[in-house]
């Protein structure tokens, strides 16, 4: 959760520095008093304000998005689908509304519409590696594992390191029993989190899988080792 309201920031200062209404050149004090209050993080004052703003100016676009933005950070996510929607509306080529609303979609579990809504926003543009990640994501909970891992490909190919990419690669792959991707992806984890328990039990699976007893029980072994209960069960099912 943390993440996601970090990257739902980092769009909303992209969409203030990128809008041609920018706090300096509106003469909207109560939409100035919001962005205080968003600097400050006091979310709920600043959604005060930006309604007030709304209501002097119905097409301030920024204020239905700071809005969203803030309703986003305190959870009121129907209201913050309301608010990008609205933006959506007056300002269609919003590739930031799009991919906000999608976060939303996602979180409420309307994967379809969650799709719709990134699809749009990379056809708008297409060289924002979070909204494939975030595709991604979507692609996993819809079946669709090879545009998961399409989609966590694209992501590699801007943010190598990124752990959620090659997670999302790793499941990706073993569902389509490309074995060797998969532990590819897994091995490249452990790297970066040898103590990550969980990572050694699904390599070790998906060894499980592809006939490698002997390094399925190694991992299984391992990841027992570090506190999964799930990986000495399967340890001793499979590693006789």
């Amino acid at each position: 959760m943390k993440s996601f309201k970090y990257i739902v920031f980092v769009f909303s200062v992209l969409f203030l520095l990128s809008s041609k209404n920018a706090v300096s050149q509106s003469n909207n004090m109560d939409y100035k008093l919001g962005m205080v209050k968003v600097l400050s993080n006091d979310n709920y004052e600043a959604i005060k304000y930006f309604g007030l703003a709304i209501k002097k100016d119905k097409d301030l676009v920024l204020a239905y998005y700071q809005r969203g933005v803030c309703y986003t950070k305190v959870g009121e996510t129907e209201k913050a689908i309301q608010d990008f929607s609205t933006v959506i509306k007056k300002t269609p080529n919003n590739y930031q509304a799009y991919t906000n609303r999608g976060q939303l979609y996602y979180r409420t579990n309307e994967y379809r519409k969650a799709k719709e809504d990134f699809d749009k926003s990379i056809s708008l543009k297409n060289d924002n590696a979070y909204t494939y990640l975030y595709r991604s994501n979507v692609s996993i909970k819809l079946k669709s594992y090879n545009d998961a891992l399409k989609d966590a490909d694209k992501v590699l190919s801007y943010l190598p390191s990124h752990k959620g990419a090659h997670n999302n690669a790793a499941i990706s792959a073993t569902e389509l029993k490309e074995y060797k991707v998969a532990i590819s992806h897994y091995d490249y984890l452990l790297i970066q989190s040898p103590d990550n328990a969980n990572y050694y039990a699904l390599r070790g699976k998906v060894y499980l899988k592809s006939g490698n007893n002997a390094a399925a029980c190694k991992d299984f072994k391992q990841s027992s080792a570090l506190g999964s209960g799930e990986a000495k069960f399967d340890m001793e099912k499979s590693c006789k």
